[in-house]
């Protein structure tokens, strides 16, 4: 027995969900302007509030926009969760989850050009896995990033075929007309439009842009990284960030087209305390050795010492004493942790 729907309520919740993600496209464009980051569906309501006030303000500056998503990546509690209970499940994604750990923690010792060179392979290899494995294409058959990027067209198909089956359960229990049924469906596909949409331009107009159609205006392009088309590609905290971003981007895009990967995490503090405590422990080693590296890389001409000078907006554990041993206060971040997570 087909339990019948309130029509005008479903279609008022999609309908909100059209809208808001509609706002958030608006909210996109404005950070895309600037070229500065952009926004994915894993953000929270506090870091979407402080970047619509940003991008509503002219005098606001990129540092400010970086210093938002930077403050969630440093926040390693949320950072762990992500890789842990995301992007270890995730079909496509999992079989990168190590060169994702090992960008993340280059990324917290200042290492960007190591960090975004791990990610791009993420992402691209994760939308071929899909053509491959699902959509039977060779690698001959999309070799080229065009190809790639109409895994979003097929998502887009993936995810209506896992609602409209309910939507047409109604109609053929004849719980709602035709015109109905269509609208529901119609809307969904707004929807998950507007979010695929913000990702493939972004993709398609930055990250693999063809650079044999024209000049690039976003230096982190893939063809430019790999051939050396730009002499001078900013290996930044901001790049690696857009990039970070983009990864969990398409993680999401494919989560919620498929069912058959967890749409909720699972994971408690205890889960990803290991992780969580590593990444503490390296960036506090990291005050350490900043000074050494310093040393070498402020004798090249094109060296930005503000990548160094860098720190979140909060900061859990007290700086490492180099006059003490380094192993038993690196220790104490473990009961600091558990202070702070009882049950961990």
């Amino acid at each position: 027995m087909i339990i019948p729907i309130n029509f005008e309520k479903k279609r008022d919740e999609i309908q909100g969900r059209v809208n808001a993600a509609t706002e958030l496209k608006t909210l996109n464009d404005k950070l895309k302007a600037h070229n500065w980051m952009f926004i994915h569906p894993n953000l929270f309501m506090t870091e979407l509030n402080r970047l619509l006030k940003l991008a509503d303000n002219p005098s606001a500056e990129q540092a400010a926009v970086t210093q938002i998503f930077a403050d969630l990546f440093y926040d390693f509690r949320v950072t762990s969760f992500f890789i842990d209970g995301l992007l270890k499940t995730n079909t496509y994604i999992a079989p990168f989850s190590l060169h994702i750990d090992q960008a993340v923690m280059l990324a917290v010792t200042h290492n960007y050009a190591g960090a975004i060179h791990l990610l791009i392979p993420a992402i691209e290899g994760s939308l071929r896995k899909y053509m491959i494995d699902i959509r039977g294409k060779t690698d001959r058959e999309i070799m080229r990033a065009s190809d790639q990027l109409k895994v979003f067209g097929l998502l887009e198909a993936d995810y209506i075929a896992t609602k409209e089956p309910d939507f047409k359960a109604q109609l053929d229990a004849g719980h709602i007309d035709q015109s109905k049924y269509l609208r529901l469906v119609d809307l969904e596909r707004q929807y998950i439009k507007t979010w695929y949409g913000m990702i493939e331009d972004y993709l398609r107009h930055n990250l693999y842009m063809d650079t044999s159609k024209g000049s690039i205006s976003d230096d982190l392009n893939r063809h430019a990284l790999v051939h050396g088309f730009e002499s001078q590609v900013d290996y930044n905290l901001s790049n690696f960030l857009k990039i970070f971003n983009a990864v969990q981007y398409v993680a999401w895009a494919f989560q919620v087209s498929d069912p058959a990967i967890p749409q909720i995490m699972t994971l408690e503090n205890e889960d990803i305390l290991y992780k969580w405590s590593a990444l503490e422990k390296l960036k506090l080693l990291n005050a350490l050795t900043d000074p050494v590296k310093l040393a070498v890389y402020s004798k090249c001409p094109d060296f930005d010492a503000s990548d160094f000078t860098f720190s979140p907006t909060q900061n859990r554990f007290p700086p490492l004493d180099p006059g003490k041993p380094i192993v038993p206060q690196l220790g104490k971040i473990d009961q600091m942790l558990a202070d702070m997570w009882p049950g961990t």
